[in-house]
Formats: C-alpha cells, sequence, structure tokens
C-alpha cells in the first residue's frame, strides 16, 4: 500500500503540473499583447477579418500609421494643417474600441445624424473630441487629441461619409 501511494504522489504532481502549463499557454492566447503591429496599407483581412477600403481624400489631410491592436482594432493616424493629429478607430460591430485609451470625461454631448447614420459627438472646448457612430456592420471612433475650432465637426462628415470597410 505504501508503494501505490509513493507511486501515485509524483503522478498527481505530473497532472497538477501539466493542467497549470495549458491553463498558463490558453491565459496567454486569450490576453492582449497590448503593443499595436503596424502595417503598410488599410488591409487587415487576415488577422482582423476587414479592410478599410476607403478614406477621406481632403486636401487637409495627411496620414500617419496604419496599427491593428489584439488583431481586430484597426487604428489610422491622420494629421490637419496646421500639425493638429487625430486618430480613426475601426472595429466589427459591439468590439472593443479601447475608449479608455482616451479622455473620457466631455463637457458636450450632442447627437446628430447623417444619412440615417446616428453619430455621437463628445467635446471639451478647448481639449479633446470624440465621434463615434456605427455603418455597414464597423463602430468607428475619430478621436482629437487637441483641436482648433469647428475642426472635429467639419471633418466627422467627410469620416462618415466617405470611410468603408467591408469584411474579408
Amino acid at each position: 500500500m505504501r508503494m501505490q501511494a509513493i507511486f501515485f504522489v509524483p503522478l498527481g504532481l505530473g497532472v497538477l503540473l501539466v493542467i497549470a502549463l495549458l491553463a498558463a499557454y490558453i491565459w496567454a492566447l486569450r490576453r492582449p499583447s497590448g503593443e499595436p503591429v503596424e502595417y503598410e496599407a488599410t488591409d487587415f483581412s487576415a488577422p482582423a477579418g476587414f479592410n478599410v477600403t476607403t478614406l477621406p481624400q481632403d486636401d487637409i489631410l495627411t496620414r500617419g500609421r496604419n496599427l491593428l491592436w489584439d488583431s481586430r482594432l484597426a487604428e489610422l493616424e491622420f494629421f490637419a494643417e496646421p500639425g493638429w493629429k487625430f486618430l480613426l478607430r475601426v472595429c466589427a460591430a459591439k468590439g472593443d474600441m479601447k475608449l479608455e485609451d482616451w479622455n473620457t470625461s466631455y463637457d458636450q454631448r450632442t447627437i446628430q445624424y447623417y444619412d440615417r447614420i446616428r453619430i455621437t459627438f463628445l467635446q471639451s472646448p478647448g481639449g479633446s473630441a470624440l465621434a463615434l457612430w456605427s455603418k455597414s456592420g464597423f463602430d468607428y471612433a475619430l478621436y482629437f487629441e487637441n483641436y482648433e475650432m469647428g475642426l472635429p465637426t467639419g471633418l466627422v462628415d467627410d469620416f462618415v461619409r466617405e470611410t468603408n470597410t467591408v469584411a474579408a
């Protein structure tokens, strides 16, 4: 009887070790990486399952980097003269937009409609602004950390109208 107990102790510890390693592996696969991956273009088909096919073509806009967070959230960088930076995030509808990365308290909230698309516009005069909308199965967030008066409201319609994303 003692001999059997000695055999089962290492076997039990081995099984527990395998279970712990398997749990750590599964946790590592599901845990967000935290660091974005940069892409040359806005085609995120392979990892995320979507492609941002069109973007606004305004003369004052300059494109920056194309990033993909956690293989499901695209972040496109834009600049407007004289050096204002803003970010467009895109993900499948009801996905995590990671809005906690940005300012979450705003002084003003307005709802606007453009071609039956509801746009929630949040802003703090002299601070940041955020526009949120959904279109064709995708959610969008356009964030201005700083801006000059009229810039966000003037560009939001262009982004809603001209930004298109398709499932891959």
